[in-house]
């Protein structure tokens, strides 16, 4: 929801959805001061449409001074298993859609591997092979080597 030169907003049992998939995006988006709130389900939450405060200065032991967060890639169903090898390309999984993804880095550009089996996380190991667990019910864990290619 995009709100912009509101005032007096109330929102009470709030609860963001979309069909059969969970909502991974922004819920409200206040476009007058480029504002988001990213909860999906709250009980209340009252939109004055004053300034919000500044934000204060603070380190970071994850994220380095001065970087931004950006989205890279949407259209997932639901992805979970996030990896980060050697060379920087994070791995990550979509149960759902039997799906191995790759965002390379370097190229700034994302790869899939379509999969038989139904992969719900990811690891890298010391020696850099891709390790997928499936959700088969019997604990299958499926390897990688850190030479195969994911296709585009």
């Amino acid at each position: 929801m995009k709100i912009s030169n509101s005032r007096d907003i109330r929102f009470r049992i709030f609860i963001a959805t979309a069909t059969a998939r969970p909502v991974f995006d922004t819920s409200i988006y206040d476009q007058t001061h480029d504002v988001e709130f990213r909860e999906h389900e709250f009980a209340s939450l009252d939109i004055s449409g004053n300034s919000p405060p500044a934000k204060p200065q603070t380190s970071s032991h994850i994220v380095a001074r001065g970087a931004k967060v950006e989205k890279l890639a949407g259209g997932f169903f639901n992805i979970s298993g996030g990896a980060v090898d050697s060379n920087g390309n994070f791995y990550f999984v979509d149960a759902h859609q039997q799906r191995i993804y790759r965002w390379d880095s370097a190229k700034r550009q994302l790869s899939t591997n379509d999969v038989s089996f139904e992969p719900v996380n990811a690891v890298v190991d010391q020696a850099g092979n891709l390790m997928v667990t499936s959700d088969t019910g019997n604990g299958t864990v499926y390897s990688l080597d850190s030479s195969n290619k994911l296709h585009s």
